[in-house]
C-alpha cells in the first residue's frame, strides 16, 4: 500500500471531525495522516446511515435485482468477535 504516492509506514494517524450526527446516521470528515502530518488521504462528508437487512431487501425487489449474486453482495450477517467473546466470558 502506498497511500497519494508515499513509501509505506505503519506510523499513520487518523483525525476526525464530526459535521452532523443523529440517532440513525453520522456524517464525518476523516484524515489519515503520517508522523510528519502530511495527509496521506482525505474523506470529506462521509455519510453512515444505520440501514437494516429489511430496507435493502425492498430496494432489491423495487429494483429488480434479486439475483443469488445481489443477495450475497448485501446480505447482513452478525457474528460474535473473538475479542467480545473473551470480554463477556
Amino acid at each position: 500500500l502506498q497511500p497519494c504516492g508515499r513509501k509505506y509506514s505503519i506510523a499513520v494517524w487518523s483525525y476526525f471531525q464530526l459535521i452532523d450526527f443523529t440517532d440513525k446516521s453520522t456524517v464525518f470528515r476523516s484524515w489519515l495522516l503520517n508522523d510528519a502530518g502530511e495527509a496521506l488521504l482525505y474523506f470529506d462528508h462521509v455519510h453512515l446511515q444505520e440501514v437494516r437487512d429489511e430496507h435493502i431487501q425492498k430496494v432489491l425487489q423495487a429494483s429488480g435485482r434479486q439475483g443469488a449474486e445481489q443477495q450475497m453482495l448485501y446480505d447482513v450477517l452478525w457474528r460474535e468477535s473473538e475479542l467480545s467473546s473473551q470480554v463477556s466470558g
